[in-house]
């Protein structure tokens, strides 16, 4: 929202159009003139132009047609276009945060670098004029300064004044005299502009591509469903919506929102003087006013008849609905949306007015304790008076309010919004703040009083501030809370005796040492608590992990000062039943927003529009997404490339050698190690292990597997011998490595790095540690844990493991065998045959050697781990 907006003539104006969708008969597209159009971005663009809903619009897509078809300068033998080159120009501008000033300076150098006559623009505002007619609209609503309504629809769009407040809907410039007969008509500033991005539209462009259509199924095709919670599919609450309305849930391509509001100061400064919208800190309840063309489109994609889009991954036409899942806010936020108080005495959202709660004198706040009463029936603990007040606490948890009953508590509430004079807030009860402070716009949608959880608790802003909180009670770092405004509350309480402070000479007091001071070891095991963390847990477990929550709660209350207990600690009780609800807390936190924010920051180039700046940048980078995916070698703006990039597949990095080998035991067995991970390979390894068991009947399965290894190369390799129909990398496999070896201390592959025990010890991460799955032939799985000593590459020739002729890499390691023994020997296995996992695995008898490496699996019953 901006105070002061006018209109920005100096950068263009997008086309307004719905989206396209797409050519539903198959046939080769021409345009007007009969030009083909049918590589896919020109498809695109002639896509666009039938489905243009103005002529205006369709004119500059047909220019922009043309323009895709323009070489950039006469004669240009490399086939490069003036639409393409104009995008890649654009999205370097975008990726590097470059201003409008030093782009376009950039442009006329390069232009007169290039041959006469060339096509390149010459400023940045011709180059975004090329390409604007693939915008989508952008909507400027004009609003009531005071927040109380906006000027749209029959009832307000034609009003000069605010029917609520009378507060006028322009500003009066101070030389304006008025309507003067002869003269044009100043244009008029309005006193506040809302921008709304509409996401109908949004989402046919989202199903164009035909990448994204694809991902938009994923949830339904490709997730992965063991039973455990990794993606809100698994929560209660999309089951049961998928049950209330079957409709809905038979078609995976409907979409489940997550809505996000946050507020930023687009100068990125401290100072508070300016916040952008959604601005809740300056919105508040008036919100819901701003939410108005939100919650039409929304209730428009929950029709039944939804809205037609163009599926391009299907090729079919269909009906797209949308329901809103949970809202995603912090704190303040949440209590702004939902129009429930979550300050005071009632702060609780869960609890509501069953908020155990108190004030604290000194400390002059409310905390929030009585944590026993969400402990199972009959816990020794609650009946432990002495230690909680002289009294014990039988009661039950609060009981979990439903949709429906949360509805009925707010739908008779009227609130008038607006700010200032005028304004009707609900009155207080007793005293202290009313529970409900409006009735919420969201409850207008046909399906939120279904909702078991409408507005989730955000993790991100709750583990910030209960890290923050303990942490500062245990000294860690920060301020020190345990102070004696702490201490003079638990005297007034007349608890914690021993910690109350002893008054000393001239006023001094005397704070004695309490038992929740941790000692260095004690802090780092916490430190490696938090950093345990999993993104996927097992329902069954939900119910131990909220008693130990609410026993850790219990237990705090024992040993911590109330005023450790602020509202963030109490919610902790209720985050296991959201986890159970909605779904992993890691797909609906405020992180990936709050870095967004930072990214629309960078847009602002107008200090004095910050909200154009951001609009008009955001536009612009929503059309160059988009044509950058029908662009080869073009990536994706804010996808950063990875330091692997080019060398996913293997590179020697550190330390290289060459030396000379002997056919050894050890090279023997590094060589059938190979020949055993090649699927080339794997139908001979069954025929003479089947060969070796037919002529050795009597002998033992380890006899029989020792000497299959022994033996197997060399049979092999004689096997294949003048057999010139086999593939040409199963000959050189079967011909066995050459006898120059290069060695390595680092070595980068399938994006790990790995480092040799000796280069460990150099360095700060720890990159030496792997783990081995190996399955025997009875089935079992044994789990080995080991330390990479050497790191080699064997020499096959010609022979691709990959993308690039190379050598094949494996390392020698030292493996720690279940018992806890070292194996007194080592063995070989290579690098690039095997399935990395992203798991960080600790082994517990000998964390400084075994710490964390990446988890590595061999399911060859040939390859089970003995000493040998």
């Amino acid at each position: 929202m901006e105070e002061d907006e006018v209109e920005d003539d100096n950068i263009p104006d997008f086309a307004q159009y719905t989206g396209f969708e797409g050519n539903q008969t198959g046939e080769e597209e021409r345009d007007a003139d009969g030009n083909s159009v049918a590589d896919d971005f020109g498809q695109m663009l002639q896509d666009a132009k039938e489905d243009c809903e103005s002529e205006k619009g369709a004119h500059k897509l047909d220019k922009m047609l043309e323009d895709h078809r323009t070489s950039l300068y006469p004669g240009c033998e490399q086939g490069h276009k003036k639409l393409d080159t104009t995008l890649e120009f654009l999205q370097w501008k975008t990726k590097n945060g470059v201003s409008d000033k030093s782009f376009g300076d950039l442009l006329k150098l390069v232009k007169n670098i290039l041959p006469e006559g060339n096509k390149l623009p010459e400023t940045t505002y011709e180059a975004k004029k090329i390409v604007c007619p693939l915008g989508l609209v952008v909507q400027k609503i004009h609003a009531c300064p005071n927040d109380c309504i906006l000027y749209r629809g029959e009832e307000y769009e034609n009003l000069e004044a605010c029917p609520i407040c009378k507060a006028l809907r322009y500003k009066i410039r101070r030389d304006d005299q008025g309507e003067v007969d002869g003269q044009l008509t100043k244009k008029r500033i309005p006193a506040k502009v809302m921008w709304y991005f509409p996401i109908i539209p949004r989402l046919r462009r989202l199903f164009r591509n035909k990448g994204n259509a694809r991902m938009m199924c994923w949830h339904a095709e490709e997730r992965q469903q063991d039973g455990m919670l990794r993606h809100p599919a698994d929560g209660s609450q999309w089951r049961n919506i998928n049950r209330k309305f079957k409709d809905f849930g038979k078609d995976a391509r409907n979409i489940w929102f997550g809505l996000s509001t946050d507020g930023l100061n687009p100068f990125g400064e401290m100072s508070s003087g300016h916040s952008t919208w959604p601005a809740l800190s300056n919105l508040g309840n008036d919100i819901d006013v701003y939410l108005r063309p939100l919650i039409e489109d929304l209730k428009l994609l929950w029709k039944k008849e939804g809205v037609p889009v163009w599926d391009e991954e299907k090729q079919e036409e269909f009906n797209l609905r949308a329901l809103l899942f949970v809202t995603i806010n912090d704190w303040p936020a949440l209590s702004n949306l939902s129009g429930q108080s979550n300050k005071g005495f009632m702060a609780c959202t869960h609890c509501m007015d069953e908020s155990e709660s108190m004030y604290l004198k000194h400390c002059r706040k409310v905390v929030y304790m009585g944590h026993r009463r969400f402990l199972a029936a009959n816990h020794p603990v609650q009946k432990k008076g002495k230690h909680f007040e002289h009294t014990a606490d039988h009661r039950t948890k609060p009981k979990h309010r439903s949709g429906k009953t949360m509805f009925a508590m707010v739908k008779d509430l009227k609130v008038v919004f607006r700010k200032g004079p005028g304004s009707q807030p609900i009155e207080s009860e007793d005293g202290h703040a009313a529970m409900w402070r409006k009735n919420s716009i969201f409850w207008e949608l046909p399906y939120w009083e279904f909702l078991d959880v409408c507005h989730a608790i955000d993790v991100m802003h709750l583990t910030k501030n209960l890290c923050v909180n303990l942490l500062d009670f245990l000294g860690v770092y920060g301020k020190w809370k345990d102070t004696l405004e702490a201490r003079n509350d638990l005297k007034h309480m007349e608890q914690h005796g021993d910690l109350h402070p002893e008054s000393k000479e001239k006023g001094s007091h005397y704070l004695s040492p309490a038992s929740y001071t941790l000692s260095k070891a004690e802090k780092e095991s916490m430190v490696e608590c938090l950093e345990s963390i999993k993104k996927v847990i097992d329902p069954d477990i939900l119910e131990a992990l909220q008693n130990d929550v609410v026993q850790c709660l219990v237990s705090f209350e024992l040993i911590f000062p109330p005023s450790f207990f602020n509202i963030m600690m109490h919610l902790l009780c209720h985050l296991v039943k959201e986890i159970g609800i909605l779904g992993p807390v890691y797909l609906h936190n405020m992180f990936p927003f709050e870095r967004y924010m930072d990214v629309l920051k960078k847009y602002v180039r107008n200090h004095a529009r910050p909200e154009a700046s951001i609009a008009k940048g955001y536009g612009t980078e929503e059309v160059i997404e988009f044509c950058v995916e029908f662009i080869e070698d073009l990536r994706p703006i804010g996808v950063h490339e990875s330091r692997h990039e080019g060398r996913l597949w293997r590179k020697g990095t550190l330390g290289r050698k060459a030396i000379m080998t002997v056919y050894n035991n050890l090279f023997r067995k590094t060589h059938f190690t190979v020949l055993q991970q090649s699927s080339l390979v794997a139908p001979y390894i069954e025929e003479h292990l089947a060969l070796v068991r037919a002529r050795n009947i009597g002998k033992s399965d380890a006899w029989i597997t020792r000497h299959h290894i022994d033996t197997f190369y060399a049979w092999l390799r004689q096997h294949l011998m003048g057999n010139e129909t086999i593939n040409q990398q199963l000959a050189f496999l079967a011909r066995g490595p050459s006898g120059s070896i290069a060695t390595f201390q680092g070595y980068e592959i399938n994006g790990y790095t790995f480092y040799t025990r000796a280069q460990d010890m150099k360095s700060t991460n720890q990159n030496s540690v792997v783990r081995i799955d190996a399955m025997g032939h009875d089935g079992t799985t044994i789990t080995y844990y080991g330390a990479i000593e050497d790191i080699c590459e064997l020499d096959y020739g010609p022979v691709t493991t990959g993308n690039n002729p190379t050598g094949v890499p494996y390392v020698r390691a030292l493996f720690l065998v279940p018992g806890g023994k070292t194996e007194p020997q080592t063995k070989p296995y290579p690098l690039d045959m095997w399935k990395y996992g992203n798991a960080l695995q600790q082994r517990p008898e000998d964390r400084s050697l075994y710490g964390r490496g990446a988890t590595i699996k061999t399911m060859h019953p040939e390859s089970s781990l003995k000493p040998f």
